[in-house]
């Protein structure tokens, strides 16, 4: 699926077909698999009636829930055990914790080399898939409902959400913070995926080069899609190369949790 574009504007906001569009998630999970790390994985977008049935109702955090999505509550600036403690409310399966990790431990090595806020970019990184443990289908929306719930702040919800921008989500990121993370949530699966094929079956000595050459290859991991990274690093204005390279090395940081 592709993004951005005029004459791509009806492709944009095309929900893939449930077991065809491989997510970043999908990737991750056969990845883990391969590795004897988890059960077997469901290819791509898991159907909904795959997942146990979750209540409607979203439990309030000191605070009323006004129906419409949004708290009464005063904003809330969460700190990382408190959002590592909700993630794994909502997401049980270990191959989901191993792939925010993954995303938390790129989203830190960028922010520290962008000079930004690191705590808060890793949060992001760790939550951006809080949702799809429970709600797959409703992916994105549903991370809106639940952290404006708590009192997350604005900024924070919608760098969660732009991550899905074009195929589960209508919000653009905007940010370098958001492109960062829309950029490298799909890179991360492909950079993994090249890792377990070589005889380390480890990023400690994976280059760029080598996941470059594999990108070539359009039928390796298929399910990864390079025109949201392209237009991620598009984004950004970094060389594709570059990207690469930055990914692995936040990878490498967080390889132990990761099993890479």
């Amino acid at each position: 699926m592709t993004r951005g574009g005029d004459d791509r504007k009806e492709q944009r906001h095309h929900r893939p077909n449930k077991g065809v569009w491989a997510s970043p998630l999908a990737i991750w999970n056969a990845t883990l698999y391969s590795l004897g790390l988890t059960g077997r994985p469901n290819p791509g977008w898991l159907a909904l009636d795959e997942h146990p049935d979750a209540d409607d109702g979203l439990q309030t955090w000191g605070g009323k829930n006004t129906g419409k999505g949004v708290s009464t509550m005063q904003e809330h600036v969460p700190t990382y055990d408190e959002a590592l403690s909700l993630f794994k409310e909502f997401n049980e399966s270990e191959s989901l914790l191993k792939h925010a990790y993954c995303v938390e431990g790129v989203m830190r090595y960028m922010a520290r080399k962008a000079g930004e806020d690191e705590e808060k970019w890793g949060i992001l990184g760790l939550m951006h898939d809080l949702d799809y443990g429970r709600f797959p289908e409703q992916h994105c929306k549903k991370a809106r409902e639940i952290l404006e719930d708590r009192a997350w702040p604005e900024d924070y919800i919608r760098a969660i959400v732009s991550h899905g921008w074009g195929i589960c989500s209508d919000v653009e990121p905007q940010s370098k913070m958001e492109k960062t993370l829309y950029a490298v949530d799909e890179l991360t699966g492909l950079i993994a995926a090249v890792a377990i094929i070589r005889p380390s079956k480890s990023v400690a000595d994976l280059e760029a080069k080598s996941v470059m050459k594999k990108w070539k290859d359009k039928a390796f991991a298929a399910g990864v899609n390079r025109q949201v990274i392209d237009k991620g690093a598009e984004m950004l204005g970094v060389e594709l190369g570059e990207l690469v390279t930055d990914t692995i090395m936040g990878m490498r940081e967080v390889a132990a949790k990761i099993g890479l």
